[in-house]
């Protein structure tokens, strides 16, 4: 998971203004993120989630953030639905 949000980190970053401009994360970085697995990484395995540890869901979000905090703090926000849906 890391390596998928490292290869599109420069994209993400290059998104970046444009999420604080508009206050929403664009499209685009949302797709990318999606392709990247990231917003499975909470859901449980029995639901077809990548089922990741809280610890390797931070780092995931940590790398996300260190690009573009704006799309990492609303990373964090989904993936904690998608956590909570689960229990």
């Amino acid at each position: 998971m890391l390596e998928a949000v490292s290869a599109v980190a420069p994209v993400i970053r290059e998104h970046g203004a444009e999420a604080e401009e508009r206050g929403q994360v664009p499209r685009a970085t949302l797709r990318l993120l999606d392709r990247a697995g990231v917003f499975r990484m909470a859901v449980p395995g029995r639901f077809g989630g990548l089922d990741l540890s809280l610890a390797e869901q931070a780092d995931v979000v940590g790398e996300i953030a260190r690009v573009c905090p704006s799309t990492g703090w609303n990373a964090t926000g989904l993936l904690t639905g998608a956590l909570m849906a689960g229990l």
